[in-house]
């Protein structure tokens, strides 16, 4: 179940009350992107709210190797939260550019490794939040969201995360699932 950080402001908590869905304390993120002015700036914006933001969260995406390594690093550490950029571009040591796609990269996460976290999409291409990886990420923020809107963003994808995972054990839904598709 994907969520689009604007479909977050009239969502419910998880118990039917109708303050907005808070994230825990102590989250560990993952961040992958290509960009490293993007990665710094995410890094930070989760890290000046210390209080759901573990100073364990980290960035990855500096080269390839580094993209090549995320979705089992994310497996093999503690991570509860991890974000994807879609478009990866490598120039290699002979001059090429390579793409790699944050989804492969996601997939691989949860397929291959059994990463049962929370993944964002957090692109800059907003025409993705409604039709790429509907099944594979909880959540989709775009680059140019505010601080806020971010912030609004993960707590929906925690929130259709934990719905998706109590749909997998068979477990009721609340009212919750009405309001965020």
């Amino acid at each position: 179940m994907m969520t689009s950080y604007g479909q977050v402001d009239d969502a419910l908590n998880p118990d039917g009350g109708s303050s907005p869905i808070q994230l825990p304390q102590g989250l560990v993120f993952a961040i992958l992107d290509d960009n490293k002015l993007v990665r710094m700036n995410t890094l930070r914006l989760l890290r000046k709210d210390p209080i759901f933001c573990s100073g364990e969260s980290f960035a990855f995406g500096a080269d390839i190797e580094e993209s090549s390594r995320f979705a089992r690093l994310i497996t093999e550490t503690r991570v509860d939260v991890a974000i994807f950029d879609q478009n990866l571009d490598y120039v290699t040591a002979d001059g090429t550019t390579v793409r790699e796609y944050g989804a492969e990269v996601a997939r691989l996460a949860k397929e291959v490794y059994g990463f049962e976290g929370v993944m964002v999409l957090h692109s800059a291409n907003e025409a993705l939040a409604d039709t790429f990886e509907t099944g594979l990420f909880d959540g989709f923020i775009e680059k140019t969201a505010s601080k806020q809107a971010f912030i609004a963003g993960l707590s929906a994808a925690w929130a259709a995360h934990s719905i998706d995972s109590k749909r997998r054990r068979g477990s009721s839904l609340t009212s919750v699932q009405a309001c965020i598709s």
